[in-house]
């Protein structure tokens, strides 16, 4: 589910947050002009600029920019932190990521100077948008917790709502789901215990969210609940935005759970939600009527209707084209493909799943790199626990020690008497020190582990992004052969060459990169088994690799592009080579090595 789907209420919010009603413009203009305390122009340029958030962008930025010099001159700390914050939010507002984070950061910058830090947490929740938004998941994790701790700090309810909504979002882009509907739960919580004009957005929102959980969770029932629950919320479908969004995630479900007569009310209520978006949205459309014609011609794909399906997904392919979203490109693909050869043009199938195999393979690289980043992230956050937990172990050790001193000081101006007790004493210090540099030895032991069980899982990644690449290069293939044999010879030989240039694809530098990941793990394996068996060639220590990480013949055949028998015939020549009889295992032969 795209993230932008997860953070639905964020425009909204956007749109919504601070607007008041608003002076004319021209008479504010002329106040601005005539007013001489640089006090009073600060709050007049404040008002001109927000004004103009939902109309004129360019003017928003003209004037938020003099009240930027205007702060600056008369050292006003909250006055710069609100301009950086309206910069940020245009920037959001007309999709400038890279612009928005370097003002929200700059605001951010100004927190300590703050008297009244609940200015603030509108930047945290929108930068932490950003952060996620852009893979930067340490950033998000480290910035919405010093949101949750000025919330607490405060004990401000209304705001503490809203960054729990934004954490629970993030923690399911991290993939701790359940971590992550433990934060929807809490926001649900607070909701009941605020007043409706408390609420900066609509509960709906914590509700959607844990649905789109049970989606990935693969759990249909769940995920309708809590969808209703957000549907059937007071004030949710108010905003079209927010109803385009919930009627997208029930007709996936539905089309999932083959519901068809349900699947069409939810897309007429989807197109008239676009009819009144497409005059009031700020942002681009593109990403909404990508997904509605997806939809829109997987329901005529499914109901037999070919024509009508090529009709809607050759418009979901031109909106999805517009966008760097892979996602949508390659399910409007492989049904273009489908309802081409269902409508017997073998041709424009055969153009179409040359297409779809290009962009699943691109789209399994992305998803590839983004687990490895999301891992890296984890593995990040986890070390910084590591260190903070060694920092106080070797604090409280210190603070041990410095008490120990002072007692040994009381003891000796007491009497000499108790100089027993002294000894005493200094010798359970001393194994306190014995178990504390234990204690931290055997952290670095865990560093050391968890920086292992990174590799390994960065090499798990790998493997699986080989194996299905190539296995959707297998299963593209025998599709268009299967269509070859229905063709002239002339688009035959064309088909042939799509064959070719496809299995040509199989053979890149993935299994360079998956074979450095495998050596950073286990080091010296293959010198070991080269020095005991040193008849051994390229190809049988590559399959000794394999077998070392109990890979199935099925595995090994999807990553090296051969047939399960060859693989059974290279087992048994390996097994020779290696003078083993019947009875030995041989992966747990390989796994002394």
């Amino acid at each position: 589910m795209n993230l932008k789907s997860i953070y639905f209420f964020i425009i909204t919010f956007l749109m919504a947050a601070h607007v008041v009603a608003q002076p004319n413009v021209d008479s504010l203009k002329t106040k601005y002009t005539a007013e001489v305390s640089i006090e009073n122009k600060v709050l007049l340029v404040t008002e001109i600029a927000k004004s103009y958030l939902n109309t004129q962008p360019d003017s928003v930025r003209y004037y938020a920019n003099e009240g930027l010099k205007l702060a600056e001159a008369s050292k006003n700390y909250s006055a710069l932190f609100r301009f950086y914050n309206i910069l940020g939010r245009i920037e959001l507002m007309q999709q400038n990521e890279d612009a928005a984070i370097a003002s929200y950061e700059q605001a951010m910058q100004l927190l300590n100077h703050l008297e009244n830090k609940t200015e603030a947490f509108s930047v945290v929740i929108n930068l932490g948008y950003l952060y996620d938004l852009q893979n930067k998941y340490t950033e998000a994790f480290q910035l919405y917790s010093k949101g949750l701790q000025i919330a607490e700090e405060l004990n401000d309810s209304t705001w503490l709502y809203s960054i729990y909504n934004n954490f629970g979002s993030h923690l399911k882009s991290l993939g701790d789901l359940e971590a992550s509907k433990k934060m929807f739960n809490k926001t649900i919580a607070i909701a009941k215990m605020l007043k409706k004009e408390e609420l900066f957005f609509s509960p709906a929102s914590a509700y959607n969210n844990l649905s789109l959980i049970y989606v990935e969770e693969q759990k249909p029932d769940s995920a309708l609940y809590y969808l209703r629950k957000a549907w059937n919320y007071p004030g949710a479908r108010n905003d079209a935005y927010g109803e385009q969004i919930m009627s997208v995630n029930f007709v996936d479900i539905f089309l999932e759970t083959q519901q068809h007569d349900s699947v069409s009310k939810y897309l007429n209520i989807q197109k008239a939600d676009l009819e009144i978006l497409e005059s009031s949205f700020p942002g681009s459309m593109n990403f909404q009527y990508a997904t509605y014609y997806r939809q829109l011609g997987e329901n005529y794909y499914n109901n037999k209707q070919y024509k009508q399906a090529l009709h809607a997904l050759e418009k979901a392919l031109d909106y999805s084209e517009k966008l760097d979203e892979y996602g949508i490109k390659t399910q409007v693909l492989q049904l273009l493909a489908s309802s081409n050869e269902k409508s017997g043009n073998m041709q424009k199938a055969a153009f179409y799943y040359k297409s779809y195999a290009e962009s699943s393979n691109i789209l399994n690289e992305r998803n590839s790199g983004e687990e490895i980043i999301k891992l890296r992230a984890k593995h990040e956050l986890d070390k910084e626990l590591t260190e903070t937990k060694n920092e106080l172990a070797v604090i409280k050790f210190r603070k041990d020690k410095k008490d120990m001193i002072y007692i040994i000081i009381l003891l000796l101006s007491v009497s000499t008497a108790l100089v027993i007790l002294l000894l005493f004493l200094q010798q359970r210090n001393r194994h306190k020190q014995l178990q504390t540099e234990e204690a931290l030895h055997r952290m670095e032991k865990e560093k050391v582990s968890e920086e292992l069980d990174h590799k390994k899982k960065e090499m798990a990644t790998n493997g699986m992004y080989l194996a299905q690449k190539n296995n959707l290069i297998l299963l593209v293939s025998k599709k268009l052969t299967e269509i070859q044999n229905d063709l002239p010879q002339k688009d035959a030989g064309k088909i042939k060459e799509i064959i070719e240039e496809l299995g040509s694809k199989a053979h890149d530098n993935s299994w360079e990169e998956f074979e450095k990941r495998f050596k950073e793990v286990h080091t010296d394996f293959y010198e070991r088994l080269s020095k005991a068996y040193p008849k051994l060639t390229a190809g049988d220590l590559r399959l000794c690799g394999f077998l070392r990480l109990n890979m199935s013949n099925k595995e090994i055949a999807a990553i090296t592009y051969q047939n399960v028998e060859s693989l059974k015939t290279a087992r048994y020549r390996l097994r020779k080579k290696l003078g083993l009889s019947r009875e030995v295992n041989l992966i747990h032969f390989l796994t002394k090595f």
